[in-house]
């Protein structure tokens, strides 16, 4: 994550960056007699990749500003200002799933 902000007089300009990657996965195998004669093994695997990506640009200028609490403060505390930008949202979700049954009869 990362921010920056620029401020020169009424203008202000400001960026904000995401990313993030989060991966995950597991796998298991079991087996099962049923009867004698028929047992079965299965195993599985699974997977996920999550990306993703926030872009974001703008700025903002200063049209208005005063003190709300009367003449007491020399500095104002409260700003009117437009504001415009954009933003470009990426995400990317990769799962994988592997399954292998592996069934058995034996005739004994």
């Amino acid at each position: 994550m990362s921010y920056q902000q620029a401020k020169n007089g009424p203008l202000t300009l400001f960026t904000d960056v995401i990313y993030a990657s989060v991966a995950s996965g597991g796998s298991f195998v079991t087996s099962k007699t049923f009867s004698p004669h028929v047992s079965g093994t299965i195993g599985a695997a699974l997977a996920a990749d999550y990306k993703y990506w926030i872009v974001e640009a703008g700025g903002t200028y200063e049209i208005a500003s005063w003190n709300s609490h009367g003449a007491r403060y020399a500095t104002p505390d409260t700003e009117l200002e437009l504001i415009a930008g954009g933003r470009y949202w990426h995400q990317e979700l990769d799962v994988a799933l592997a399954l292998a049954p592996a069934p058995s009869t034996s005739m004994g």
